[in-house]
């Protein structure tokens, strides 16, 4: 019987945005999201440190939200009314290894809605039989 050993240096984190990759917003709400990374190793341990997190807001390929403003945490919060309504947009995290060099990247597609609310203004002037609605 032959046995074949694979060795490889291709330390790659494993990076997952938390929830469910689509997401759907109303623009009067904040949206935070939460990435959980690692770096796999050989004997079945796990590191959860020495990561850069890269979070960048696109739409159709077109940067939205100023690089500058960017988290590099693995947590991260788009502000109330930073999407335009009836639209479309990706969330992606880069996550960097410092110890490989190596980055991987996950995306969150979110769709942003506008629910509309009336604001019914009333009168009690009922023995004049005035009604503002």
């Amino acid at each position: 019987m032959k046995t074949t050993v694979y060795i490889h240096d291709d330390y790659r984190p494993y990076v997952q945005i938390l929830g469910d990759p689509n997401r759907v917003l109303d623009r009067r709400q904040g949206l935070s999201l939460v990435a959980d990374a690692y770096l796999p190793s050989c004997s079945s341990t796990f590191s959860r440190s020495g990561f850069t997190y890269s979070w960048r807001v696109s739409q159709g390929g077109i940067d939205v939200i100023d690089n500058a403003m960017l988290a590099s945490s693995a947590t991260y919060t788009i502000s109330p009314g930073s999407l335009i309504p009836y639209k479309a947009y990706d969330v992606t995290l880069t996550v960097t290894s410092s110890k490989s060099g190596r980055g991987v990247t996950n995306i969150v597609h979110v769709n942003v809605i506008a629910t509309v609310t009336a604001n019914i203004k009333g009168t009690d002037l009922i023995d004049n039989h005035y009604y503002d609605y």
